[in-house]
């Protein structure tokens, strides 16, 4: 590990933090589980170097579901978020956390799901047989709607799945013929992670974090 402050500055305090977190790691606020850490103490000096060996220490298990792994280099800034500390380098690991056998630990009613902040939008959930099918109703960033669809396993409390979009459909008229639609790529990941049979949160594409529930009517 190397200081390259310019001025020979010490670091704040630096911590090895290892995350299961719902997506794989892109640099932005951490939200996830923090499973273990390790306080490294400070780096001090221009070109340092500071070799680990940590041993054996504490592990916190996450609930059941699916994650992504992250080993975060984490440095202490007094910044609000994370406990004062923020992310300085990272590592994603390659090979996803399955935790609590694979059995799923809620049973989302089916129906339309939303957020109450973004009246307009929803999410059509069905959960059957251990899979989670979910359509999304949504918009294109120029107004024009696009709707998605994601299936998979909900392993714990976990759904991970890609926004396949489809093209070229049938149409709502009875003068068009009948046409199979056609995939037309995905548009990431989304990985949503109940709390409840009813509460959930959803994590989307370019670091999008919403809460989702049932809707009422």
């Amino acid at each position: 590990m190397q200081n390259n402050d310019a001025a020979g500055n010490t670091s704040g305090t630096l911590k090895m933090e290892l995350w299961a977190l719902p997506a794989p790691y892109a640099g932005a606020a951490i939200s996830g589980y923090k499973m273990a850490q390790y306080t490294l103490g400070t780096l001090g000096g221009q070109f340092q170097f500071l070799n680990v060996n940590s041993g054996t220490i504490a592990f916190v298990s996450p609930p059941s579901g699916t994650y992504y792994v992250a080993m975060i280099l984490t440095e202490f800034t007094a910044d609000p978020l994370n406990g004062g500390y923020t992310p300085r380098d990272y590592v994603n690991f390659p090979t996803q956390l399955v935790i609590g056998g694979g059995g799923a630990a809620f049973n989302p009613p089916p129906g339309i799901w939303e957020n109450a902040n973004e009246i307009g939008t929803g999410y059509s959930l069905d959960f059957k047989h251990g899979v989670l099918v979910v359509v999304f109703y949504s918009f294109n960033p120029n107004g024009t709607a696009q709707w998605y669809i994601s299936s998979g396993p909900l392993v714990g409390s976990t759904f991970t799945g890609t926004l396949d979009k489809f093209v070229n459909g049938q149409c709502i008229s009875a003068s068009c013929a009948y046409r199979y639609p056609a995939l037309a790529g995905n548009d990431g990941a989304v990985t949503i992670i109940f709390s409840s049979d009813t509460t959930a949160t959803m994590y989307l594409p370019g670091g999008r974090v919403i809460p989702i529930h049932p809707s009422v009517f």
